[in-house]
């Protein structure tokens, strides 16, 4: 199946920080890529459900009819390999009904318009009547990275009671959910405020969302296991009564880390295991190969679990690590313990944020917040300009703030703006307003788009590897200082961008430099220059925009030498019920 995507233009949006495409770009035609395409390019999982379901119709080869029924169907990929591997009659049961419409045009152009049937409805709201009898065997694939976020434990619990037969067999079987304790101060900056400005803060307890990594991006020496993997819990989906809505246990463990006698427990690990056929024979798992040892497996659908203990605890090699794990139907949370001291009044408490930034801001943002050393590139480009002065600051909440009163300025005032371009608009609002009084700010975006089918994407890019394959360009140097009629209009730019690397590229990546007051520092999200076929290096909390190249004429071969960038920036005004709305920039390219 070919899909066609469609040239979009795409919206930032100072409510969530997101770019956000027009509504009516999402046809049905692309929306299963956006949505499911790098799970539908992940072969070991697709191998997988395939061997599986051979495996599983093979057993019932005897039989005269076999039925089975696919839950979250999506695409439709799982019920086309039954309906390949000989089942007699599939059900596709998807509720999502742009992906219905999406999954009958993919069935019938693959030939099995006969066999399946794509039932738009959620799995837990029909029963047997609907799906025209009870089924042999379930497949389903409703897992994320936290295993039960999509809603796993009711769905396999509903099939069981209202869609199969009392014999069926489910795929996958069974599902085990692994745990290792870490000691890592790079991790703990993502979950606390180091400079804590009041005792609400230190004595929060965070919250016990997932933060969804790929672990096996983070430097080797910026964390150590302090134990073995334990098995936290098990699921037999094809048994109602270990499918609790709620549980909790406690595991055992030794402090494993030899080269020291002590060490802080500050997160848990988490990753999943799917066995197949209940037996062993096919397993799939999503651990890490930090902790595995094994080859790396990049999958963008499933990514590791981190969770913050409520507060570090420090172990010493002879002691006994206690941990707890808890689950309610859709998440997991941990925490841990000294078997010795037991300190720990409600082990088991869903930690609540009672400090409100662990609700505003991402573990990638906290990181930011606590970067003492991208502030101080800022503080040191501005520090000479500080004294005595009058000061605004305008963007994420930041220690910067602090800095600058610190250095002895007049006055500081802190608004918790949108972030990026969005600050150049917001000055040329507020000089309508104050006037032109103002210090010099320079700021020099640099950023690459090229047109092609897809939509834009930002990424974490320190989680990706990548190679450089031509030496940075500058598209734009903006000035609000020097020209500030800049704001209220279009922008565009061409580039010619040279190939210097030996590799082909897929994707160009663009960012944003700042150049704050008089200096000539520049701030980055790159680490370092780029070197030609060497890794990019990001900060941890740095977000880059990101545009694939298509399969179609927009791909460059091994044998092109350069490309021809071209860049528009749109500001689009939107009125609502004849009011003025504030200006926000639209990026087309």
């Amino acid at each position: 199946l070919k899909l066609i995507m469609k040239k979009e233009s795409q919206n930032f949006s100072p409510d969530t920080k997101y770019i956000n495409a027009s509504p009516q770009s999402y046809t049905n035609e692309n929306y299963l890529s956006l949505s499911y395409g790098d799970m539908l390019m992940d072969n070991e999982r697709n191998q997988a459900f395939q061997r599986a379901i051979e495996s599983a119709l093979e057993k019932y080869c005897n039989k005269d009819f076999v039925h089975v029924i696919d839950i979250g169907s999506g695409s439709g990929y799982l019920a086309m390999l039954a309906a390949r591997a000989s089942a007699n009659r599939v059900t596709a049961v998807e509720q999502c009904s742009n992906l219905v419409e999406c999954a009958r045009k993919i069935v019938e152009r693959n030939g099995f318009k006969d066999v399946i049937t794509v039932i738009e409805a959620s799995s837990t709201e029909i029963n047997e009547r609907n799906i025209g009898g009870r089924a042999d065997i379930v497949v389903a694939e409703i897992f994320d990275t936290e295993l039960i976020g999509e809603g796993a434990i009711n769905i396999f619990r509903s099939a069981c009671h209202d869609l199969l037969k009392s014999n069926a067999m489910v795929i996958p079987a069974v599902a085990s959910v692994y745990v290792r304790a870490i000691s890592s101060l790079f991790l703990r900056k993502c979950f606390e405020i180091e400079f804590c400005a009041s005792n609400n803060m230190e004595k929060c307890n965070g919250l016990r969302s997932i933060m969804e990594i790929d672990f096996d991006s983070l430097p080797p020496d910026s964390f150590d296991f302090i134990t073995s993997p334990v098995k936290m819990f098990k699921f037999d989906f094809a048994d109602p009564s270990t499918l609790s809505v709620r549980d909790t246990v406690t595991r055992e463990t030794f402090f494993t880390f030899n080269s020291r006698p002590s060490k802080s427990v500050d997160a848990i690990l988490m990753w999943w295991e799917l066995d197949f056929l209940g037996d062993g024979s096919i397993i799939l798992s999503t651990e890490p190969s930090h902790s595995s040892g094994l080859c790396k497996k990049w999958r963008y659908h499933w990514k590791h679990g981190v969770y913050a203990l409520p507060h570090s605890i420090s172990i010493e090699k002879s002691e006994l690590l206690l941990i707890y794990g808890c689950h309610d139907e859709f998440q997991f949370w941990f925490n841990a313990d000294i078997k010795e001291k037991q300190q720990l009044e409600y082990r088991t408490m869903l930690p609540i944020c009672t400090c409100d930034m662990h609700r505003l801001f991402s573990p990638n943002m906290l990181y930011k917040i606590n970067d003492m050393l991208y502030f101080s590139m800022i503080f040191d480009s501005l520090k000479a300009d500080v004294n005595g002065k009058h000061w605004l600051c305008i963007g994420e909440v930041s220690v910067l703030p602090l800095w600058i009163a610190k250095a002895r300025a007049k006055s500081v005032s802190s608004n918790f703006t949108w972030a990026d371009l969005e600050f150049w608009y917001v000055v040329h609002d507020l000089q309508e307003k104050l006037g032109s009084h103002r210090q010099q700010l320079k700021v020099y975006p640099h950023t690459i788009r090229q047109c092609m089918d897809h939509s834009i994407e930002t990424y974490y890019l320190y989680e990706y590897n990548s190679l450089c394959c031509s030496s940075p360009v500058m598209m734009m140097e903006l000035d609000m200082l020097t020209n500030p009629s800049l704001c209220t209009g279009n922008i565009s730019a061409e580039q010619h961008l040279t190939l210097t690397g030996e590799h082909a590229p897929n994707a160009l990546v663009f960012w944003v430099d700042w150049k704050y007051g008089s200096s000539d520092i520049v701030v980055s999200p790159l680490v370092e220059a780029p070197i030609i076929d060497e890794p990019l290096k990001w900060f941890f909390w740095s977000k880059a925009g990101i545009y694939y190249f298509g399969d179609s004429s927009n791909s460059i071969t091994q044998a092109a030498k350069s490309i021809d960038v071209h860049l528009e920036y749109k500001i689009i005004s939107k009125v609502n019920d004849n009011t003025e709305q504030p200006v926000y920039p639209e990026s087309e390219m």
